[in-house]
This record gives structure tokens, sequence and C-alpha cells, in this order.
């Protein structure tokens, strides 16, 4: 009965320990979750439409407007954190040969660009080509397609 009990608290030990490790992490280190299709398809496209049909990396999330602003500009909704969109990554080498800029001027270049876009238009809201990858580790976010 002695070898019963302690092998009840060592389980008991064990899933506590489980359990504490778990609730440590930050919000989002879990499991991966899939993207939308249709958001691996913009992304796809917008990489290949700024000169990287391969970004090495793909990430995405659900945001607020105002998670997405620092990233991408004041959205249309301003700075509302009840409105959600989402917000994708992308690293690679691209340039926007779209982008606007002042006659003669060379087209914008980088090593990552970040759009928005909403689940209902299926269509880019913001859009960002930056020099260097932005740190967005406290948007928690995910893989998205075979680039991640």
């Amino acid at each position: 009965m002695h070898g019963f009990r302690h092998g009840l608290v060592i389980a008991a030990i064990l899933g506590l320990a489980s359990c504490a490790s778990v609730g440590s992490q930050p919000a989002g280190s879990g499991r991966e979750r899939a993207g939308p299709p249709w958001l691996e398809a913009m992304a796809q496209r917008v990489a290949s439409e700024n000169g990287d049909a391969t970004p090495q990396t793909m990430r995405w999330g659900l945001v607020s407007v105002a998670e997405a602003d620092p990233f991408v500009g004041l959205s249309p909704h301003g700075n509302d954190a009840s409105v959600r969109e989402f917000i994708v990554v992308m690293t690679g080498r691209f340039v926007c040969h779209s982008c606007s800029r002042p006659p003669g001027a060379a087209a914008p270049r980088g090593r990552a660009i970040v759009f928005t876009g909403t689940r209902k238009t299926h269509s880019v809201q913001d859009f960002s080509v930056v020099p260097s990858v932005p740190n967005i580790e406290r948007l928690h976010l995910h893989s998205l397609g075979s680039a991640a």
C-alpha cells in the first residue's frame, strides 16, 4: 500500500509540473494554427508580385487594427481595438514596383512585407515593404503555408 501511495504522489507532482510549464508559456506559443486557404493564396500572390515567389517565412494572425497599426499604418477603422483583421508578415527579398514614389526614385526594397486583409473581402487592406524584419513577437503569429 505504501508503494501505491508513493506512486500517486509522484504522479500528482508530475501532473502539477506539466500544468505549471504549460501555464508559464506566453500566450500564442502553443500549437500552430493553420491559416485560411484564401489568406495563404493572397500571401503567395503578394510575395510573387513583389519579386520573391518563395519567401523565407510567412506568418499570420488575427489581430486588432490597433495591434496592426505600428506595422502597416493607420487602418480605415482608425485605432479601434474591437475591429479585427488578418495580418501577414513575410520575410525574403522584396521590391515593390507598384508602390507610389517620387518621380525618378527607386522602387522600395525590403527584407519583409507586412500586410493586412479581411475575411469579408479577401483583399489587402494595408501594405508595407520594410527594410528589415520587424519585431512581431508580441503578435504571437502562426506559420502560414510551406514557407513557414
